[in-house]
């Protein structure tokens, strides 16, 4: 799944900075979450980029995209936390 996102991201003129690569692992309302983040950029200038897997149960899995610039993190941080946290195991 995250091969296809990064596919995914690269197909849209996405480019990552792989020097900026962050692991990610913890929990989210009960269930483990691994991902990575990433500066990089698109045709608008710098953005921020993470991919995010999140175990809805045994046999199912959740794959975050985000892409997005700095500002629009900033801006709309509250509403992605929302998102996020409104996600919950099967």
């Amino acid at each position: 799944a995250m091969d296809e996102g990064v596919k995914y991201l690269q197909s849209k003129g996405v480019t990552l900075d792989a020097d900026s690569a962050k692991d990610q692992e913890g929990k989210l309302n009960g269930m483990e979450v691994v991902g990575v983040k990433w500066d990089g950029k698109d045709e608008d200038g710098a953005a921020k980029i993470s991919l995010t897997v999140i175990v809805l149960s045994e046999d199912k899995g959740l794959l975050l995209v985000y892409w997005g610039s700095p500002e629009g993190a900033k801006a709309n941080q509250d509403d992605l936390n929302n998102i996020v946290n409104s996600i919950r195991k099967l």
